[in-house]
């Protein structure tokens, strides 16, 4: 007799419960093997990278107690929650179809708690939120809210739970140097603003003096007292600040034999109590008050010089000159290094002390307001994490240049001009230039990289045995050097620039024309044969060629600043013609790039790789007033436009040196009409 269709029906659910029954047993070896846990390890700084050294499981409480919700999902048999989890995905891609992104981000949400140990499932979604909807939003604003959702969610639940997957490290190391750091995306310079503004919140300018200087001034934020286990890591409700470890900062440890003694900091108690009562508090308001009213270099000159900074009623000015007083130097030192070790670990979940390695392990001021540090961080950090050790695996040379790429990023865009705009609060002008600090240090990690490479090919018996001239890494490592050159050479760093030529032709051989010749013939050959204009290129030469200029106006070389300004000129007139107004943002006008480099070496060309005393610059200012004067308050010249961002420091360095700093820089003519247009509040608009 026929079956009819709810005979089917029937008998297809009572066979659909008997496979869910049978799966259940079954589930619980998997739920063991996939048990989630954290990690608690020590950095061993070895020639290529950092490896955890000891790597031990803590309980897997971190998902229960900071992922309750985690926790109960498990609960469900494994085979209610495939077919649970396969519904999920489709109504969430139908939402996003559908341009349902919240609706479809609750979906994805539920779909990670589903599958919490299946790191593939984290990098999918954080990919979805950071890329496909980010690119649907119409504002700078939306952008980079579903940027920063894709980064959150690796790095404060998928990492949480998975702290051992280099998968999902490296996939949010790929979303800051790609996504945040990257030019593919029309709205990539709001990314770029965003996380220098987050960050310069934080951790305010680093010092351009010297590596050394950026160490040092990071250095008590690394030592400040944090408790690293993720069990008790703050959250929001708690200002991202663990009571118990302010305490040991404010009040010291009960046992005066304490190690911890060593956070105690005398006059804390009393600093605290001071700002209690004009209202700040010992977490990110301390560091709001800092960033408004300090006078520090660290925020003084990333302050906006269109906008008052005096205070107005009676508490701010107390607040003011509590924030500057001397006499609680050490104090406010301690207490603010405590809270941005706080919030960079319960907020940011970085470790301050990893961050420090790193800048100690390269040598490197490593800028953690630009996204090659935050993508440098996150793949060590999951190098270590994950005990991954280096060898001529496809997967490992992928880590390993990353690392490289990182590098060489911030051989282009490394150094950074920092100022908040009244107008627009929340998107600082941000301005980057060259560091050629860090070509040593890519040149560093690319012999590493090859000799590891060459010695794993040795070890698998590869034969015949590639020489280091036919490295797998050749075709990167040779475009990045003769990137490099040109660099240096338009710096005015000929030797440096010939040691390089000289290198790759030695080492590598290469067989195209351009490297037979001399190094002048090199550079003239590769100027000729770009058929097209690239950005990055474009930033290399233009501000090289401009600070070179600049160098020989201040040592009286006219015919060296005509020359390489006339290079500049000519690089920036093609690129004007030739790239869009987006590859352009920044460079709007000639003057802009000028002025940046002009603030640089006033302020310190030390950190420049230049020595220019006092008296050069002085020179250097008054030459530039002339031969780009101010027309108008519209029409500033690059002094005017530099002016308020320069002063504080060339005054103090006027005063040591006995100096009148108002005859040596004169401020330039339209000044005060040029902070007025420049301090009227416009509203916010995207771009």
């Amino acid at each position: 007799m026929p079956q009819g269709p709810r005979v089917k029906q029937i008998i297809a659910l009572l066979i659909a419960a008997a496979a869910v029954a049978a799966a259940i047993p079954l589930t619980h070896p998997v739920n063991v093997d996939f048990t989630p846990v954290g990690v608690n390890f020590k950095w061993n700084l070895n020639p290529l990278c950092m490896n955890a050294q000891g790597l031990n499981a803590v309980e897997p409480d971190v998902v229960t107690s900071q992922h309750p919700a985690v926790a109960l999902l498990m609960a469900m048999p494994g085979g209610l929650r495939a077919p649970l989890v396969n519904y999920l995905w489709i109504r969430s891609q139908d939402l996003h179809q559908e341009g349902k992104h919240y609706d479809a981000m609750q979906m994805a949400d539920l779909i990670c708690k589903l599958s919490p140990q299946f790191p593939g499932v984290w990098k999918f979604q954080s990919w979805q939120m950071a890329w496909n909807i980010s690119a649907t939003c119409d504002t700078r604003e939306d952008r980079w809210r579903w940027v920063y959702n894709g980064i959150k969610l690796l790095r404060d639940q998928g990492l949480e739970i998975n702290p051992t997957s280099i998968l999902l490290y490296n996939q949010l190391a790929w979303t800051f140097i790609e996504k945040v750091g990257g030019d593919m995306d029309e709205m990539h310079w709001a990314y770029k603003q965003a996380l220098a503004k987050m960050m310069q919140d934080l951790l305010a300018s680093p010092p351009g003096a010297s590596t050394t200087a950026a160490i040092e001034a990071f250095m008590p934020i690394a030592n400040a007292p944090v408790d690293r286990n993720p069990l008790h890591r703050a959250d929001e409700a708690h200002k991202y600040i663990q009571a118990d470890q302010l305490a040991l900062v404010l009040h010291g440890p009960a046992d005066e034999n304490s190690p911890l003694k060593i956070y105690h900091q005398p006059q804390a108690a009393e600093y605290a109590a001071r700002l209690a009562a004009l209202g700040v508090a010992i977490d990110r308001s301390l560091l709001q008050a800092y960033n408004a009213w300090s006078k520090d270099d660290a925020v003084a000159t990333a302050r906006s010089a269109y906008q008052s900074v005096e205070p107005g009623d009676d508490r701010t000015k107390a607040l003011a000159e509590l924030i500057n007083d001397p006499a609680y130097a050490d104090a406010r030192k301690a207490l603010l290094a405590f809270v941005r070790a706080q919030i960079l670990w319960n907020e940011h979940h970085m470790d301050s002390r990893f961050m420090m390695e790193l800048m100690i392990r390269f040598n490197a001021p490593l800028d953690w307001r630009v996204a090659p540090s935050h993508a440098l961080y996150w793949t060590l950090y999951g190098v270590g994490a994950s005990g991954h050790k280096f060898d001529s695996s496809f997967d490992s040379v992928a880590l390993a240049r990353m690392v490289t790429y990182c590098l060489k990023d911030m051989t282009w865009f490394g150094r950074m001009t920092y100022e908040e705009d009244p107008a627009n609060p929340n998107w600082p002008k941000i301005h980057f230039s060259a560091d050629r600090r860090y070509i040593a240090l890519v040149q560093q990690e690319y012999d590493m990289l090859i000799q590891a490479w060459l010695a794993g090919e040795r070890a698998k018996g590869t034969t015949p045995l590639p020489t280091y001239k036919d490295n797998l890494h050749r075709d990167g490592h040779i475009n990045y050097l003769s990137q490099a050159i040109q660099m240096l050479w338009f710096r005015g760093l000929v030797g440096e620039a010939q040691q390089y030529f000289d290198w790759v032709r030695a080492n590598y051989k290469p067989a195209e024309p351009e490297w037979n010749g001399t190094l002048e013939e090199f550079l003239f050959a590769k100027l000729v044969q770009d058929k097209n204009i690239i950005p990055l290129r474009v930033s290399q030469q233009l501000t090289a060629s401009i600070q070179s200029a600049l160098v020989c106006l201040a040592l009286d070389d006219r015919a060296g600043y005509n020359r390489y300004m006339a290079y500049a000129a000519g690089v920036y007139q093609e690129a004007a013609k030739r790239l869009s107004k987006r590859d352009m943002k920044g460079w709007e006008q000639f003057k802009t790039p000028l002025a940046a480099q002009l603030r640089d070496l006033l302020v310190d060309p030390r950190a420049q790789g230049y020595e220019l005393p006092l008296s050069a610059r002085i020179k250097l200012y008054a030459a530039i007033a002339e031969r780009w004067p101010s027309r108008s308050a519209d029409d500033p010249g690059p002094v005017l436009m530099v002016y308020d961002m320069v002063a504080p420091y060339l005054s103090r360095q006027c005063k040591v040196a006995g100096e009148s700093f108002d005859q040596a820089f004169p401020a330039p003519q339209f000044l005060q009409a040029y902070r007025d247009k420049r301090g009227q509040p416009l509203a916010p608009k995207s771009e």
